[in-house]
This record gives C-alpha cells, structure tokens and sequence, in this order.
C-alpha cells in the first residue's frame, strides 16, 4: 500500500512539474515577444501605436477572446460597448487574428467604398497555401491584382 502511494505521489509531481515547465515557457514567450515588438517599434521609428485603440487584456493564444466569452452580454451589444468606450474604430485580437471593428456607418463607408482596394486583397500567402493552390493562383488564395481580375469571371 505504501509502495502504491509513494508512485501515486511520484507520478502527480511529475504532471505537476511538466505543466509548470509549459506555463514557464508561455510566460517567457509572451514577455519576449512584447519585448522584441517594442524594440521593433523603437527601431522603426514607430514608437507610437498606428493601430486603433484596443481593450487592454491581451493574452497569448486566445487575445480578447475570452473578455468576449465571460461577458454576460450576446456578442454584438459586448461589441457595442466597445465601440462606445474605445471610439467607433478599435483593433481587436480575436485568437491569433488581428481584428479591425468599425462601428459607425461613416467609418464603414471609407473602408467599403473609399479604401476598397486595400482591403480586398488576400492575406499574405504561406509556405503551405503556395504547395497547395499552385503558387496562390486560384480565385480563394489570388491576391488583388490583374491575375484575380483574370481568374474572376471564371
């Protein structure tokens, strides 16, 4: 019996020790990471934030992912509060994903109509998404240029 909790005891210290040694990791990702953005910003000449405000909170992974998940509210009135605290343009992080929210029909008209070609184009390709769609040239993955004009009728 002694024998079978002293392994008991054994096997929780070394599930204990492996989650504190993944939690340990996250932690310093996401402090060097903050710290590389700065630096990078810094470097740039861009030491002010060119994005639009953001609710503070941001966690590794998951963003403002689970301020929106806790909230008692349905998503868009938790979006509405937003954009009453924080202006009718704010940049969220929604997982991995930067987010732009525009809240206002003036502010989605100069996005829509006035700065459409910016915002048409695709996200830039990856290494996988090259192999798979044939070097990015099918209609999903095409960036907006004459190749997408030309595929678009298709």
């Amino acid at each position: 019996m002694r024998e079978r909790e002293r392994r008991d005891m054994e096997e929780w210290s070394i599930w204990t020790l492996v989650l504190l040694g993944i939690l340990g990791w996250v932690l310093i990702w996401h402090y060097v990471h903050q710290n590389m953005e700065k630096k990078m910003k810094r470097r740039s000449g861009l030491f002010h934030n060119t994005l639009p405000p953001s609710p503070p909170g941001t966690l590794p992974f998951l963003g403002h992912l689970h301020k929106l998940l806790l909230s008692r509210q349905t998503p868009h009135r938790w979006f509405d509060d937003m954009s009453t605290r924080y202006g009718p343009i704010l940049s969220l992080q929604i997982g991995c994903v930067p987010t732009l929210v525009v809240s206002s029909p003036e502010m989605a008209a100069q996005v829509l109509h006035t700065h459409d070609l910016v915002f048409a184009s695709r996200s830039p390709s990856s290494l996988a998404a090259a192999r798979f769609t044939y070097n990015c040239s099918g209609l999903a993955r095409t960036p907006y240029g004459p190749l997408w004009r030309k595929v678009m009728p298709i």
